[in-house]
């Protein structure tokens, strides 16, 4: 007779058994076989030697012993801490990887290359930040705009109640106020010659600057009351000034005498940014004028002519081609890397766009950099500042490519 007990002891058996048959339909197929005869793997170098940006720095680790496979299986395994890096190519001298994103100052880099037991471990070495917030800024202040000077030092313009403040953070990370505005909101900063730092009041046609050295911004050149809607504005390399806005048209100003002429056929672009760029005026716009050949969003370009004068515009990118749109920002960024890439700043889930010279594109690190990118500006460097403004803050971002040239700040 079949007790109680005995009962709950093959039920409970049952139960195991198809559990463990479960597990083994659900187990890899492929898997590779250690030997404990074979030779360890052996790490002699690291470029680069001690520190490397997290995520996007590829790293290359020569030595002896290594797996020739980059199979996710049977191929060579880098770990920093307990983090598995992506290797991109391997041989079994010398193999190159990607961090996962993980920072800090003493990672262990452990290389597991099958089918030996020994690991091959490097270590100190630091891994920083490719995207990093800058703390100078907290996350109640409005930093509607920034601006880098020639030394390198990073300004960031603040609400603060009816009025503006302008910030000024050193490479070292220290915080001082450089100036004053009399008005809350500025939608763009360009330094000048002579050590000028132009503020431009949000929606408004007069254009102010502030003394080298600091102080109150002060009115530079009003522009004909048709231009109310002043927004944007960038020097080019013989220092006019070019300015645009919604529907203003395009502005050419001399910086000495503040005169200026309009120039271009911009009358009918809701203008979004303007950005100088091997002797072209780009801007970032929306169209609402009568030209057919002209998209509805798109980014259009002038040639730079004598004496400040612009050709008429060129489309250059067509939104509609790339299968998003230009979004609902007030402003649709644009720079330029030292080879001619175009970046943009987007709405988009990976905010900032790259645009090649032969019209491709992608994106600067998906899922590493979050919407939305209100400002992008390049410093004297490889590193990329993205202003979110009050959706997050001021974001420093490596690139490893140099910035072309802001005119304005040499």
């Amino acid at each position: 007779m079949i007790t109680f007990n005995k009962k709950i002891r093959i039920f409970s058996t049952i139960i195991l058994s198809l559990y463990f048959l479960s597990c083994e339909e659900d187990a890899p197929t492929e898997v590779y076989t250690s030997d404990p005869g074979a030779p360890a793997p052996k790490i002699t170098s690291v470029l680069p030697a001690d520190s490397a940006y997290s995520s996007v720095t590829e790293i290359r680790i020569t030595g002896e012993n290594f797996s020739a496979s980059t199979d996710t299986i049977s191929g060579n395994k880098v770990y920093f801490d307990n983090l598995l890096g992506k290797i991109i190519s391997a041989t079994k001298t010398e193999f190159v990887v990607i961090s996962p994103v993980i920072d800090g100052d003493s990672i262990k880099i452990k290389v597991v290359a099958p089918p030996a037991i020994p690991i091959a471990e490097y270590y100190p070495y630091r891994l920083l930040p490719s995207v990093e917030k800058m703390t100078q800024f907290n996350p109640l202040e409005s930093v509607t705009v920034i601006e880098i000077d020639k030394e390198g030092n990073l300004y960031g313009f603040v609400t603060e109640g009816l009025a503006g403040k302008v910030y000024k953070v050193t490479p070292n990370g220290d915080r001082t106020q450089y100036g004053t505005a009399p008005f809350p909101s500025a939608s763009d900063m360009k330094f000048g010659p002579g050590g000028y730092l132009y503020v431009q009041q949000s929606g408004n046609r007069n254009i102010h600057r502030i003394n080298p050295g600091g102080g109150s911004a002060q009115v530079f050149v009003a522009l004909p009351a048709t231009s109310n809607r002043m927004k944007f504005y960038d020097f080019d390399n013989n220092q006019y000034l070019f300015a645009g806005g919604t529907r203003t048209g395009m502005f050419s100003i001399n910086h000495l005498t503040g005169s200026n002429i309009k120039v271009g056929n911009y009358e009918n672009h809701d203008i979004r940014s303007v950005r100088v760029y091997n002797g072209y005026v780009y801007v970032t716009a929306t169209y609402n004028g009568t030209n057919t050949t002209f998209p509805a969003e798109g980014i259009w370009r002038s040639q730079i002519l004598s004496n400040g004068t612009l050709s008429n515009a060129e489309v250059v990118f067509n939104w509609a081609a790339t299968g998003f749109n230009a979004g609902s920002l007030a402003s649709i960024p644009i720079t330029f890397s030292i080879s001619g890439d175009m970046f943009v700043g987007t709405d988009l889930k990976n905010s900032v766009m790259i645009v090649h010279n032969d019209g491709s594109f992608e994106f600067l690190y998906p899922s590493l950099i979050e919407p939305i990118s209100l400002q992008i500006v390049w410093d004297n460097g490889k590193f990329l500042y993205q202003n979110r403004a009050n959706q997050g803050g001021v974001f420093r971002i490596y690139t490893n490519q140099l910035g072309a040239p802001y005119y304005g700040r040499q």
